[in-house]
C-alpha cells in the first residue's frame, strides 16, 4: 500500500465508517504501538467517529491507540516534527503562554461588558476563563485570521466590526517581541 493521505467525504456521517474501518484493517501503524492517526473535519465528527468506532470494534466498547486530529492539530504536529518546535507557533503565542498575557492585561480593557463582567463574587475565577476564551480566539486567528491581527496591528480596530479584541491584541503583541506565524 503507498503511505499518503486519503480523503473520504460523505453527506451521512454513517457513511465514513466501512472505508474507514478497511482502511484501518488494511494499513495498520508500522510499529505496534503506534497510533492510528485519523483526521477529522470537524471537532463533532471527532467525537462521533471516536464512539463508532470503539462500538464497532473496540472490547467492551472501547477503543484505543487511535489519534484522531483535526487538520490544523495534525499539520502542526507533522510540522513540529519535521521543520521543529519554532516552525509552527513560539512558545509565547501558545494558548497556554497567551492566556496569562491576557489575564494580566484584562483589567485595564476600557470595554464597559467586559468591566461588568469581571466584577462580582467570582471575579478571579471569570478573569481567568475570559483570558483563556480570548487567548483560544487569538491562537485560531494566528492560523485562520492573521490578516485581522495585521489589520489590528495597523491600529484598525474595525476589522470585521469594532471590539474589545483589536486594542487588547495590540497590548499583547506589543509585550511579545517575536513575529507570531501570521507574520
Amino acid at each position: 500500500m503507498q503511505h499518503g493521505i486519503i480523503v473520504y467525504r460523505a453527506s451521512r456521517l454513517e457513511a465514513l465508517l466501512p472505508p474507514l474501518l478497511s482502511l484501518m484493517d488494511a494499513a495498520p501503524p508500522a510499529q505496534p504501538l503506534q497510533p492510528f492517526d485519523v483526521i477529522a473535519a470537524h471537532p463533532g465528527i471527532r467525537q462521533w467517529l471516536a464512539r463508532a468506532i470503539a462500538r464497532e470494534r473496540g472490547a467492551g466498547g472501547i477503543a484505543a491507540n487511535i489519534a484522531i486530529e483535526l487538520p490544523s492539530a495534525w499539520f502542526d504536529q507533522l510540522a513540529r516534527r519535521l521543520l521543529g518546535e519554532t516552525a509552527i507557533t513560539l512558545r509565547p503565542y501558545r494558548r497556554e503562554a497567551l492566556r496569562w498575557r491576557v489575564h494580566e492585561l484584562l483589567p485595564q480593557v476600557g470595554d464597559a461588558s467586559v468591566r461588568r463582567y469581571l466584577r462580582g463574587v467570582d471575579a478571579p475565577r471569570r478573569r481567568f476563563q475570559l483570558a483563556d476564551r480570548i487567548a483560544a480566539i487569538y491562537v485560531r486567528y494566528l492560523v485562520y485570521r492573521p490578516d485581522w491581527l495585521q489589520a489590528w496591528s495597523a491600529g484598525r480596530d474595525d476589522v470585521p466590526a469594532p471590539t474589545f479584541l483589536a486594542p487588547l491584541w495590540r497590548d499583547v503583541r506589543e509585550r511579545i517581541t517575536l513575529p507570531h506565524r501570521g507574520e
